[in-house]
């Protein structure tokens, strides 16, 4: 688990020499959340985010995370229903084989898992 202090996480290693924000990282790879209302752990997962990134997670959360359900409706949207998702939270990583991670994760996996090298 990484720990908050006052500041910014950066991340490197995402094609640039450059450090960046594990967003902007993410969003370069387009790793993505797949989540659902009802899902308890996906809950879990966006709280945990929403901690650890704090100010950038209004950011991440509008990039990244994808509601697969509308708030109190069944029906599976239909990016989600084009991936066949079955599991949550699902993390999609497009770069690595396999390309799906299930379950909550750390901000220090997620960035393994695209390829962002962890610094702060």
């Amino acid at each position: 688990m990484v720990a908050l202090t006052a500041g910014t996480f950066l991340y490197a290693g995402c094609g640039s020499k450059n450090e960046q924000s594990l967003t902007d990282c993410l969003i370069e790879k387009n790793v993505h959340l797949y989540s659902a209302w009802w899902c308890m752990p996906c809950l879990q997962q966006e709280q945990t985010l929403e901690k650890e990134l704090g100010e950038e997670w209004g950011y991440f959360k509008e990039n990244i995370v994808v509601q697969c359900y509308e708030e109190s409706k069944i029906s599976l949207v239909q990016q989600c229903e084009d991936k066949k998702i079955e599991f949550f939270p699902a993390w999609e990583f497009p770069n690595r084989n396999p390309n799906w991670e299930y379950g909550v994760q750390s901000l220090e996996k997620i960035a393994k898992l695209a390829g962002c090298e962890y610094n702060i």
